[in-house]
């Protein structure tokens, strides 16, 4: 264990030195959240591999949501045009605002029911679970649900006050 820990720490300063070299203040954030981190897993994970696949799949928990996220950052979530396609030309534009407030009111609800399942009375936090393999609370997978909606809520509510504000028809055609 103090083998892997010194390996990580070693690394990380490794990092950090270059990134302060080349002035790379994110970088440099970086590499000292990772030794943090890491340093936290080496204490607190269990020996043996029995909680990496716990792990894993809290990861991939995060992973999907923050992805989901940031392709509605990049304009590449999912986009359901039938309602356009079926209305007069001149109305386009509306349809997008009003497709874009739904998308932003279902957004926001989600946002409001993660928040409950992880702060609310009967939540993840409040009952203190705590998972069984990798030791971690149960309130940091759902976590990353109330933080990528709450994210995709700011984001949608963004384009859709842009939408009302700016109507025009969309020039791009979806591409499936």
């Amino acid at each position: 264990m103090l083998g892997s820990l010194l390996c990580l720490l070693a690394g990380c300063g490794g990092w950090l030195m270059v990134a302060i070299r080349r002035r790379r203040n994110f970088d440099a954030l970086l590499a000292v959240g990772l030794a943090v981190a890491g340093c936290y897993a080496c204490e607190t994970l269990p020996e043996g591999y029995g909680w990496s696949q716990e792990l894993s799949l809290i990861l991939l928990a995060w992973v999907a949501f923050l992805g989901g996220s940031m392709a509605t950052r990049a304009g590449r979530h999912i986009q359901v045009d039938a309602l356009s396609r079926a209305v007069p030309r001149k109305y386009q534009p509306w349809t997008r605002a009003i497709g874009l407030l739904l998308t932003t009111v279902f957004c926001a609800y989600l946002t409001w029911l993660a928040y409950h399942h992880v702060f609310g009375p009967l939540g993840d936090y409040s009952s203190g679970e705590i998972r069984p393999a990798t030791r971690l609370p149960a309130w940091i997978i759902i976590l990353s649900a109330l933080v990528s909606f709450g994210l995709m809520t700011v984001r949608f509510g963004a384009y859709t006050a842009d939408a009302f504000a700016n109507p025009k028809a969309t020039e791009q055609e979806l591409v499936h």
